[in-house]
């Protein structure tokens, strides 16, 4: 989140931000962005805005304990709560997206589809916010379309499919592409539930919340945590009697603070169930019941699951590739310039290797890499004739090791100082400002080299 602010104000700074098209984003990314975008002026009021949503997110305590007690005790989150147990397809997307809430400093109850006001002119870049199938997503098969879903004002769908929605009717209940219960649009709150929702793949928290299970039964329970290890150890696919055990004691725990609240039980007795069967990203399925789009390709990779589902669960789309690619890549975009801002842990080539064999199984054109041979710079160029042209910019790298580290800014850290902030801010955009004249030559050379060629004018995204 943080860390795209920062480039957004070097982008700008260089002028290249008025130039760009799209910026679509996973994760936290995408938090910002849709932050951003409730302003229809968002580029002009950029720093501003940036000051404001920093200004929310710096807590003296933001432990995962309290964001649970804030949840619980504010009247505002616990009716949120309350109303989304009403629903058929409550999952723990409801929990968390209150607790984004919390992280942000503000319950954003907007709706995307308002976010039209900012795009209309053209005076800022059109956003794209991406997110995957859980259900069909295999952590070993990370370059199948099928499972991409991009969210924007105006629509929302699977691209593969090429099938979409108005973006005020997700949620809604379908039958055969008709609307058969209209539901009210989700808040981009919900939204941001289910765009940066790391957790919802079980292996990536598996070993925090093992940590924070054992704690609590350190605290309450006679009986030596080791046993948390023997269970959690065991659990490979199908919930198991032994995780069980382990939720229905910590849901207890707290149900009996709100025994005599009948409706906050019933939220708590859904999320005992969503726990248990780790339901995340629910929501209807617009697919459901076509078989007349079955009929038009039977070739479609997994048509007959998609619409045989009643709900489909949407999570976070960077447990698949830490950057949009996807999305990008699709030949209607006519994409000739990809920025990529990776701020992915790790390997900072992965994104990038990810992303060009997904185009090499998707036949989708990316130019040549090979980074065998290359150290890690802050901004390296790939291009090819008939390609489009990628700018790799990954956060931390050799210019900027003695500053900060990914290290510094793990993923489930829940709260920043002023100073880790103004830190992140400046490293994202000195790693933008410092590669001025590299990434202006990049644009101008994939334009120069395409202007000969007949195609509609070239665009630039972010991603």
């Amino acid at each position: 989140m943080l860390s795209l602010l920062g480039s957004l104000s070097g982008l700008q700074e260089i002028g290249v931000l008025d130039c760009v098209t799209y910026i679509c984003g996973v994760s936290g990314s995408t938090w910002a962005m849709s932050s951003l975008c409730e302003n229809p002026e968002w580029t002009k009021d950029l720093e501003s805005l940036t000051k404001d949503i920093c200004s929310k997110i710096v807590r003296q305590d933001a432990s995962w304990e309290k964001i649970i007690d804030i949840i619980f005790e504010e009247e505002r989150l616990r009716k949120r709560l309350v109303e989304a147990a009403r629903k058929n397809d409550f999952s723990l997307t409801d929990v968390w997206a209150a607790a984004v809430s919390y992280l942000i400093g503000k319950e954003n109850t907007h709706f995307l589809s308002s976010h039209q006001k900012s795009v209309k002119r053209g005076m800022n870049p059109y956003p794209v916010y991406a997110a995957i199938d859980k259900e069909a997503f295999n952590i070993d098969e990370k370059y199948h379309p099928e499972i991409w879903f991009e969210f924007t004002p105006h629509e929302c769908g699977f691209p593969y499919y090429g099938a979409f929605i108005e973006t005020c009717d997700f949620g809604s209940k379908f039958e055969e592409e008709t609307v058969t219960k209209s539901h009210p649009e989700l808040d981009v709150c919900h939204l941001q539930g289910i765009w940066g929702s790391a957790m919802a793949h079980e292996e990536t928290l598996r070993q925090y919340v093992k940590d924070k299970v054992k704690d609590l039964w350190r605290t309450n329970v006679d009986c030596d945590p080791g046993i948390v290890d023997f269970i959690f150890d065991s659990l490979h696919g199908p919930v198991t009697e032994g995780m069980k055990i382990i939720t229905d004691y910590t849901m207890n725990q707290i149900e009996e603070v709100f025994a005599d609240d009948d409706e906050f039980s019933q939220f708590l007795n859904k999320t005992k169930d969503a726990l248990l069967n780790w339901k995340f990203g629910t929501s209807y399925n617009y697919l459901h019941g076509c078989q007349w789009f079955k009929q038009q390709d039977n070739n479609l990779i997994n048509i007959d699951n998609v619409i045989e589902k009643e709900f489909v669960s949407l999570v976070d789309a960077g447990l698949a590739i830490n950057c949009a690619y996807p999305l990008m890549l699709h030949p209607k975009r006519k994409v000739d310039v990809i920025i990529s801002l990776d701020y992915s842990d790790g390997d900072i080539y992965e994104t990038l290797t990810l992303a060009k064999k997904f185009a090499e199984e998707n036949n989708l054109r990316f130019p040549s890499v090979d980074t065998k041979h290359e150290q890690p710079e802050d901004c390296s160029v790939y291009s090819g004739p008939s390609t489009p042209t990628v700018i790799h910019m990954p956060l931390f790298n050799e210019f900027n090791k003695h500053e900060a580290t990914i290290s510094n800014y793990p993923t489930l850290q829940s709260g920043y100082s002023q100073e880790d902030i103004d830190k992140l801010l400046k490293i994202a955009k000195e790693n933008v400002t410092r590669n001025k004249e590299k990434i202006l030559a990049a644009i101008k050379n994939d334009k120069c080299a395409k202007e000969t060629v007949e195609e509609n004018p070239e665009s630039c995204c972010l991603c």
